[in-house]
């Protein structure tokens, strides 16, 4: 008997160490899933951001424009502007996590790209009457990656 009474300091600290092993990948488990889950509401607050109906005006009436006349012009600075500030704010948000980047470029990447190459020369032009070559560079950055860097 004294044997078995002696040993259940062992079986204790035996007991005590799975049971801290289990926690410990419990909570890294949970940690995973609000991470992936913050991911996942971020990406739909994206998608929402860039499909409401102001966003969506603009982007239509920028491409018919492009479309009818292969030019922008001056007229059409607000819908630009409504452009390329609603994908700059999504390069913005997506800068510091390459996770939510990808999937963000995975459903937009093809809107993005097309969008950058209908407005690249206007955003130029205002970038030079603003003395500001950073205007709308987080879009531009994200129009690169969404066509693979070219």
């Amino acid at each position: 008997m004294s044997e078995s009474v002696s040993s259940w300091p062992s079986i204790w600290a035996a007991v005590s160490g799975i049971a801290s092993a289990v926690s410990a990948y419990v909570a890294y488990r949970s940690i995973v899933h609000m991470s992936l889950d913050k991911d996942s509401r971020t990406l739909i607050d994206l998608v929402t951001f860039v499909q409401n109906e102001e966003a969506r005006k603009a982007r239509r009436a920028v491409f018919k424009k492009y479309e009818d006349d292969k030019v922008l012009h001056e007229e059409m600075h607000n819908e630009v502007e409504e452009l390329c500030w609603r994908f700059n704010v999504c390069g913005m948000l997506t800068k510091d996590s390459p996770q939510l980047r990808k999937k963000f470029i995975s459903s937009w990447g093809y809107s993005i790209s097309e969008s950058w190459k209908v407005v690249e020369e206007v955003v130029r032009t205002m970038r030079e009457n603003r003395n500001n070559a950073a205007l709308w560079k987080d879009f531009e950055d994200l129009a690169k990656e969404s066509k693979g860097g070219k």
